[in-house]
């Protein structure tokens, strides 16, 4: 008697960009794929770095599509020649269109496709939405007509495809799928998985928050000091609050390690670098850690990597002029294997003001790195276990990094501690943990 299929998972993330909430989703969905369960990925937008690794037996969507756009304009437009209306859209061109070159090796490989509500019916569908964007809570207003677009594709996709559950990663695909179940004609369990803390969130964000987010059937956070800030800003009571560290696969991870890095000072003198990762955004506070690296006056030969794109790449080039450590700090990018770079550097560092569960740490510490971090909200001190496994500092202190990160390069890492050390975060334990979050109800 053949064995009954598996349940229908969906994911829905809001881009394939190439951070940490992404890379957790695709090591989950992974996992959940050789455990035999059926995957769908639903993406708010078609863009992102990690596009082509997304695996061939998921099958994929998306709710960015012209004709959707074009409506919800229209729509727009409606709505702000109605009398006492509040202006709740932002047009931004890049929604309109994402770069074909980054598509087009996706689109050949795979079929995608549209989870959108068919013709019949979608213009009332539209009313709905219009009128539940603004009665009965002022909070309505604060949805995007970007959330309002998805929420309507998910619940058709609730409807249609039935999954038995749904997994929501990241800040608009949460408000974007329990606003759906309200428009769905079936009851799909969604949980809601929380990387970073609601103060790093904007205003109209954590007043959706409050108001939607205890209608979830499950919520997951990332270390227990981030269930202790969701629970205290959204006044969810904290048993109500799992804790799951990401998953790492340790083994894929160090096979990649071994591999030949693409950066011409690591194959020159390896152990030379100081290694740091992350989006170029404020919030990782890269200039603090160009200052502590300016005063390390003693390590001449010493040089910088920063990976990653963001807005601040040219303010900081800037700032590593002012400080006249430009030729010694390199701005390669994204790179598809930074664990070769891990494996070879001397020291790792975070510089980060605040974080959700910063998962470079523990890649770091995979890798057997030297790591340096601040002590920031939230997620460090419990991955480093209050200093036993790397320096915390201040943040912003910039003294106070420079002095961690000298006493650390002159001290031998214990590699293997540290590779024991991240062995809790297997995909196997954080899959079966993930499991029976998402299916206790089943």
């Amino acid at each position: 008697m053949a064995e009954p299929a598996k349940p229908r998972i969906g994911i829905v993330v809001d881009t394939m960009e190439g951070n940490g909430a992404e890379r957790v989703a695709l090591t989950l969905i992974t996992h959940l794929l050789q455990r035999g369960y059926q995957v769908d990925l639903l993406l708010c937008r078609m863009s992102g770095a990690l596009l082509p690794l997304i695996p061939d037996a998921v099958r994929l969507f998306t709710v960015n599509t012209k004709v959707d756009l074009l409506l919800f304009r229209i729509m727009d437009i409606a709505l702000r020649l109605m009398p006492c209306s509040v202006r709740i859209a932002r047009w931004t061109a890049r929604d309109l269109m994402v770069k074909l070159s980054a598509l087009r090796p996706v689109l050949a490989r795979r079929p995608v496709y549209h989870c959108g509500p068919c013709w019949s019916g979608r213009l009332i569908a539209y009313i709905r939405v219009a009128v539940m964007l603004r009665w009965p809570w002022k909070q309505y207003a604060h949805v995007t007509f970007q959330m309002a677009r998805a929420t309507l594709s998910i619940a058709h996709y609730m409807d249609k495809e039935q999954p038995r559950v749904i997994l929501a990663m990241l800040p608009k695909s949460k408000i974007s799928t329990l606003l759906a179940r309200r428009f769905s004609k079936i009851r799909t369990r969604v949980v809601l998985a929380i990387h970073n803390t609601m103060a790093n969130r904007r205003e109209s964000h954590r007043l959706l928050a409050k108001v939607l987010f205890h209608e979830a059937d499950a919520i997951t956070t990332v270390s227990h000091d981030l269930a202790d800030d969701f629970s205290s800003a959204t006044d969810i009571p904290r048993e109500r609050v799992a804790t799951i560290w990401n998953p790492v696969d340790v083994a894929a991870l160090q096979s990649l390690a071994v591999q030949e890095p693409d950066h011409p000072w690591l194959k020159a003198s390896p152990r030379e670098v100081v290694l740091a990762t992350g989006r170029l955004i404020k919030r990782k506070d890269f200039p603090t850690l160009l200052r502590a690296f300016a005063r390390l006056e003693t390590f001449p030969n010493l040089r910088l990597v920063i990976l990653g794109e963001g807005p601040e790449r040219s303010a900081l080039k800037n700032l590593a002029a002012e400080l006249g450590i430009g030729e010694r700090v390199d701005f390669p990018g994204w790179v598809p294997n930074p664990y070769a770079l891990m494996s070879r550097c001397k020291l790792f560092v975070l510089s980060s003001v605040g974080e959700g569960f910063p998962m470079s740490l523990i890649e770091a510490a995979a890798c057997g790195c030297r790591i340096v971090s601040t002590d920031c909200p939230t997620g460090p001190r419990e991955i480093l276990e209050n200093g036993k496994y790397g320096a915390l500092v201040s943040v912003g202190d910039d003294v106070a990094m420079a002095e961690a990160m000298v006493n650390s390069i002159k001290q031998d890492p214990d590699g293997d501690a540290l590779r024991r050390h991240v062995e809790c975060v297997s995909v196997e334990n954080v899959g079966a943990a993930y499991e029976k979050i998402l299916l206790e109800s089943v």
